[in-house]
């Protein structure tokens, strides 16, 4: 089953999620959801680098054993992103790794960039390290002419 909830992450997906029920069944909730989820894709469309069109930025969480005890703990919760990170190799990603990737392939500016990354410090940091200037004013035109609203695929998903 597919639904759409506005949340701005996988984490604050799964906190909303449970928000809805009574305090004393989120317990229950968590578990519920932690064996019956397969995934979550949170995505924030963000305008590319010549401001005609937007490319989407995706998080994507997959169940996990290590990500069902993150859900069905409130304390261990803070934990997801964590393990999103580390799960590039089962196809999951958080929002600031995506967003390293539209970097590198030229997408977005690293203005744009800093303004969506969940955690700005970090992701200059981050930037900073691969040998990117996050105070660069990036001009460079994209290879790519797309028309207006295009939204450019990602193999990855």
């Amino acid at each position: 089953m597919l639904s759409s909830i506005h949340t701005s992450d996988v984490q604050s997906t799964i906190n909303r999620l449970v928000s809805f029920f009574p305090a004393e069944e989120q317990l229950q909730v968590r578990a519920r959801l932690a064996e019956n989820l397969a995934a979550i894709v949170s995505l924030r469309l963000l305008p590319t680098k010549k401001q005609n069109s937007r490319v989407p930025a995706v998080e994507v969480m997959r169940s996990t054993r290590s990500l069902q005890e993150c859900i069905k703990d409130p304390a261990k919760t803070g934990e997801i992103s964590g393990f999103i990170a580390r799960g590039r190799g089962e196809m999951m990603q958080t929002f600031d790794q995506h967003l390293l990737d539209l970097l590198r392939a030229n997408k977005i500016s690293v203005e744009t960039a800093l303004t969506a990354a969940s955690n700005p410090t970090d992701f200059r940091t981050k930037l900073a390290l691969e040998g990117g200037d996050p105070d660069a004013v990036d001009d460079e035109p994209e290879d790519k002419i797309e028309g207006p609203l295009e939204i450019d695929p990602d193999s990855r998903f």
